[in-house]
């Protein structure tokens, strides 16, 4: 995709945004990988993320843009587990999961990646988190039903019209 104003890094939220649960209250672990190459729970339940999500993340590491995590998952452990066992942790620069608002994650990244608060597009499916993080001036796309092309667009085109381009 080329647009002409591109945020410097991208930020997901993961319960509700990346994967449709919250890890470690509606999905258990311990998550391991099956003999199929499937990703299962302490009850062998297959755990898959929403659907786009794999390809959205490969797009844009290969489109280079910067991504990062920024989750209140109250187990980090097994959202951690997950990002490995999905293979993810190679798109992210930044993985920031722990009880906080949502600034206190992206005030990290910040410090980590030098990218400025207005560089800055967040995915999230909570409107606390939104509310919280348009004081700091990032940009932000509400997720209602998981991580889509088309809202991956859809935030992107939003952002170049928002960032005066």
């Amino acid at each position: 995709m080329s647009l002409q104003k591109r945020p410097k890094l991208i930020a997901f939220d993961l319960d509700y945004t990346l994967w449709p649960f919250y890890v470690g209250v509606e999905m258990m672990g311990p998550f391991s990988e099956d003999a199929n190459g499937k990703i299962v729970n302490g009850d062998n339940e297959i755990v898959q993320p929403f659907e786009d999500v794999p390809q959205i993340l490969e797009t844009l590491h290969e489109d280079q843009y910067t991504l990062a995590v920024a989750s209140r998952a109250l187990r980090s452990d097994l959202a951690t587990d997950l990002l490995r066992l999905f293979k993810w942790n190679r798109y992210f620069t930044c993985v920031e999961i722990y009880e906080a608002k949502k600034t206190t994650h992206l005030q990290r990244i910040k410090e980590i990646t030098n990218v400025e608060y207005s560089d800055m597009l967040l995915f999230d499916d909570e409107q606390r988190n939104k509310d919280d993080v348009k004081e700091i001036g990032v940009q932000t796309v509400k997720v209602t039903e998981g991580v889509t092309h088309g809202l991956v667009y859809q935030g992107l085109k939003e952002y170049a019209e928002n960032s005066g381009v």
